[in-house]
């Protein structure tokens, strides 16, 4: 029995319910060929409606299963979008990057990638023959004080933080690296670079470099009076804490000598 909709299926089966009546008036037929041959096709019409309505009830669980499926996948998908726009609203001004050295930095540092060097390099020996001669040296890329994430602002003891909240430090950080920057774009200077230079350039290599000592040879280092000229960052008790908690997270140590303490970049 082939049925597009279900009102086409109802009128079938009524049909075929009606003939079912009409067999009945006709028990005096029952010995008619022509009578058997349609009671023989209505029970083969209703085995057909049973055996479809079973794939019809089997079809309707599997989509009630499907639906319920559908929706516990919808629940988890407003879940998801509830927690991402709460992520997106809560995210903190400054997060830690990893540097990435692009390809300028790289030509700058002098790291070209060839094994030769440049054209520059090679001179002439005293029989002709040109050599390779050695590569300048180049100084390190400066050092960034990385910020605090919030677990470790959290693991701070209360005691060493006291009233600095988490956007301070990582505003003071900023300060700080402000005046790291500053201090060793002077420093990385070469000598002959700086003797043409200002007097008051001149005077603040030479003090820069007075405060190195054989403990800061290949460390990055600011003192107090740098984080007062070169940065906006003011040395009060709040600036202090907030060195104290960059010193119990391991962005700064101290070496004290000579009359000054030294804030050194931990990397």
């Amino acid at each position: 029995m082939n049925s597009c909709t279900v009102m086409e299926l109802a009128s079938q089966f009524g049909d075929k319910i009606q003939n079912l009546k009409n067999c009945f008036k006709l028990q005096a037929c029952s010995g008619d060929v022509n009578c058997q041959q349609l009671l023989t096709g209505i029970d083969k019409d209703i085995c057909e409606l049973e055996v479809l309505m079973a794939l019809m009830r089997a079809e309707v669980a599997r989509e009630k299963e499907n639906l319920k499926s559908l929706e516990v996948l919808k629940e988890q998908v407003l879940d998801l979008q509830k927690n991402l726009h709460y992520a997106n609203d809560n995210l903190p001004q400054r997060l830690p990057q990893k540097k990435v050295c692009t390809k300028n930095e790289a030509s700058e540092n002098g790291t070209t990638g060839s094994p030769l060097g440049s054209k520059k390099d090679a001179v002439s020996s005293e029989n002709g023959m040109v050599v390779q001669g050695a590569r300048k040296r180049t100084r390190p890329p400066v050092p960034a004080i990385e910020y605090l994430t919030k677990d470790e602002y959290e693991e701070v003891p209360k005691y060493i933080k006291g009233r600095i909240n988490y956007d301070s430090v990582n505003l003071a950080i900023d300060e700080l690296n402000k005046a790291v920057s500053a201090k060793y774009s002077i420093v990385g200077k070469p000598r002959s670079v700086i003797m043409k230079s200002s007097d008051a350039i001149k005077k603040q290599f030479d003090q820069f470099k007075s405060q190195e000592t054989k403990e800061t040879k290949g460390v990055h280092f600011i003192v107090d009076g740098d984080i007062k000229s070169l940065s906006s960052l003011k040395m009060d008790s709040s600036a202090r804490s907030v060195l104290t908690i960059l010193r119990h997270c391991g962005r700064i140590k101290e070496i004290r000598g000579g009359g000054c303490t030294r804030y050194c970049v931990c990397v």
